[in-house]
């Protein structure tokens, strides 16, 4: 809580408040699901969210609607967009990135040749904690394991859920965007924290994950092929557990409850995954279906990348044929 104090405290040397006040203009790059959750909730409460949109893309609608899938609030919002990054981000008091994975490199690139970067928070998949080094040493840098459930925008509507409290972990040794996101989510009523577990656990989810994505994706995302594959899952499994020692290597550092997963037997998992799979509800059905096939470039990139870690031969060079 001291740190917490003392954050405050330099913030407001370097002209940044903690909270951020109502009306503050927050720069969102990536306009999907996530972005325009993110976007609706802060122009409800008060905030100036604007979006970064690429020259080369069609223009965005004027305005938005998203759903909370639990409670059914509804939020209308605006969709103001700038299409050229400005050379100038002194003007945002921060900046979010919500782009996919193969699309993060070159946005965190960007970024750390700009001048008067405010405090940026990385949303998209990370496998490597190295990643963000280079935009953690120009300015404050926070990441977060995206706990909002979102579907495809359809005619520019989304429907969402909040699945669990927002953990955002310091990628360098300044947590001022940690705290300031935090404080920013918890001002437009989403459940946020900082955190200071390592980012190292973060990454781990998704070395992880993204094997078991993998085989959805072989099961061209329809959960009850995959329920019925049990071979598959169970190859997904120990290519899980390949992926997480791939990543430790990397250092992403798994805590206790992913290391006691992988030390569980695929068969019973594969019969319990499988059973599971066929009685999922509607809405989490449709985010593996729906969602992740949207997204597959991305789990394919990251599982190919983890892959290049482990040994020929391995379960998770198996499931992207290599």
């Amino acid at each position: 809580m001291k740190q917490i104090r003392s954050l405050f405290g330099a913030a407001q040397g370097i002209g940044i408040s903690l909270p951020i006040p109502p009306g503050s203009e927050i720069l969102l790059i990536g306009a999907g699901s996530l972005g325009r959750v993110l976007a609706a909730r802060m122009e409800h409460a008060g905030f100036s969210p604007i979006f970064f949109r690429p020259p080369n893309r069609k223009p965005l609608a004027d305005h938005g609607t998203v759903e909370e899938k639990i409670s059914g609030k509804v939020f209308h919002h605006a969709i103001r967009s700038v299409a050229l990054l400005p050379f100038d981000l002194s003007r945002f008091k921060a900046v979010g990135v919500l782009v996919r994975y193969e699309s993060l490199a070159t946005v965190l690139d960007e970024l750390c040749r700009r001048e008067n970067t405010p405090p940026v928070a990385v949303f998209t998949p990370i496998l490597f904690p190295a990643e963000l080094e280079p935009i953690a040493m120009r300015a404050s840098t926070t990441a977060c394991f995206p706990e909002i459930a979102a579907l495809p925008p359809e005619d520019n509507r989304v429907v969402y859920t909040l699945a669990a409290t927002q953990e955002f972990l310091s990628v360098g040794d300044n947590p001022l965007a940690s705290v300031l996101w935090a404080e920013l989510l918890k001002g437009a009523n989403i459940p946020a924290r900082f955190s200071e577990r390592p980012l190292g656990e973060l990454c781990a989810k998704y070395s992880y994950g993204i094997p078991l994505l993998m085989a959805l994706e072989l099961s061209e995302y329809n959960t009850g092929r995959l329920a019925r594959d049990q071979a598959l899952i169970k190859t997904a499994w120990h290519a899980a557990a390949e992926g997480m020692q791939a990543g430790r290597s990397k250092g992403c550092l798994p805590g206790f409850g992913i290391r006691l997963l992988a030390k569980l037997p695929a068969g019973p998992i594969a019969f319990a995954a499988s059973l599971v799979l066929r009685i999922l509800p509607t809405f989490p059905r449709r985010m593996l279906e729906e969602h992740f096939k949207k997204v597959s470039e991305q789990t394919r990139l990251a599982c190919s990348r983890l892959a290049k870690l482990s040994p020929e031969g391995s379960a998770l060079r198996r499931l992207v044929g290599t």
